[in-house]
């Protein structure tokens, strides 16, 4: 057993895994964004296009009520405990520091993907299709708590900025979500039920010749 046991931790060291579970959780929002890209884009529809706009928007905002509120009391982490393992600052869209000083925009795109997508079962009123989608209420919900864990204990962002931010991003994505479908375009959102082979095409007038044989 002894054999197994260290070729199996020689394995485990050479891979690394700590480190690829760290880069893959970095990395999740990119990966969530670039799904709805490369999916509309295959699908050859705008779906990915409006949602990213929508991501954006939400982007700008919570960026914008972060740096604002960045010098209040308990929306930025203690000096003592910031970035106390320095892992908050290595992948950065930037290299002056992360765009929003207070508020994590990780946290964000997940709360704001998950409330946009959550508006969608909420309106369909089936019970059938939210229990096909309980696989992705648990991943988010996965992802959102691991964010907010490892958020607070890197030092990365405040409990207070964690709460501002899952709370923008849920309600952006709720909202914009709702918007869409009260202004009955509900066919540029993702998973409303509306395939791209579901249209509607105007019948054409067709002669048909028939021939009748006298088989008695």
């Amino acid at each position: 057993m002894l054999p197994i046991y260290y070729t199996y931790m020689a394995v485990i060291e050479f891979l690394n895994l700590k480190a690829l579970m760290y880069v893959g959780f970095r990395f999740a929002p990119f990966i969530l964004v670039s799904y709805f890209i490369v999916s509309s884009i295959f699908n050859a529809d705008i779906r990915g296009i409006v949602f990213l706009g929508m991501l954006l928007m939400n982007c700008f905002i919570t960026i914008a009520i972060g740096n604002f509120f960045a010098d209040f009391p308990g929306m930025m982490v203690a000096p003592a405990t910031r970035n106390k393992y320095g892992t908050c600052n290595t992948m950065n869209l930037t290299s002056g520091g992360p765009l929003s000083r207070a508020l994590p925009l990780n946290i964000n795109v997940f709360a704001f993907t998950f409330g946009y997508l959550g508006q969608l079962l909420q309106r369909s009123n089936d019970k059938t299709l939210v229990n096909r989608n309980i696989p992705m209420i648990l991943v988010f919900c996965i992802l959102i708590v691991s964010q907010f864990i490892w958020s607070l204990t890197s030092g990365c962002a405040s409990f207070i900025g964690l709460l501002l931010s899952l709370g923008i991003g849920f309600g952006l994505g709720w909202g914009f979500s709702f918007f869409i479908v009260k202004s009955d375009i509900s066919d540029l959102q993702f998973f409303n039920g509306i395939k791209n082979e579901e249209v509607c095409s105007k019948m054409s007038d067709e002669i048909f010749n028939c021939t009748v044989e006298n088989v008695l």
